[in-house]
């Protein structure tokens, strides 16, 4: 995995937080958006936060690489306010930890091949093999979230699974 340092973001709402030491990374596992057409490659880095970058995104990127799996996920970086799984804000108000460049919404792996296939939450949590790398992933990365004396949120919201660290 290469990390690098990044410019603060500028096409931010004004009075969004500004990443302290904003990284891309690129990662050793290919990386999938997932949106309702299914797993999209990403080619570019991934834009966060250097504590971020260096807990969980090295946590994730490791247990992948064992398995030869792909990265899927609904967003990293994303200047929004808190909201709930169904898209209700969290009142009161306060910045997501997506907006300090500090949360992934881990939606499943993608297996390699021509096609690119996700294997998501639900599917995950109904194979044991799967089930146990989602339980060891999750403890994993709330273990390196702590040894750097910070506290996680990682939140089960149904579909996915929010991985963060708190503000």
């Amino acid at each position: 995995m290469k990390i690098t340092p990044a410019r603060p973001r500028t096409d931010i709402p004004a009075d969004a937080p500004v990443l302290r030491d904003p990284v891309n990374v690129v990662m050793d596992v290919p990386v999938f958006y997932v949106n309702e057409r299914g797993p999209i490659r990403m080619f570019g880095p991934q834009y966060c936060e250097r504590v971020f970058a260096t807990s969980v995104l090295r946590t994730i990127n490791a247990i992948l690489s064992e398995r030869n799996l792909g990265l899927a996920h609904l967003g990293i970086y994303n200047p929004r306010m808190a909201r709930h799984a169904n898209g209700d804000p969290i009142l009161p108000p306060r910045w997501s930890n997506h907006a300090h460049g500090c949360a992934m919404d881990f939606k499943g792996v993608v297996l390699s091949g021509d096609v690119p296939v996700l294997v998501d939450i639900r599917a995950m949590r109904q194979d044991v093999k799967y089930r146990d790398l989602l339980e060891d992933a999750a403890a994993q990365c709330r273990a390196s979230i702590i040894s750097i004396q910070r506290n996680p949120e990682i939140v089960d919201e149904g579909g996915w699974i929010h991985v963060g660290i708190w503000p």
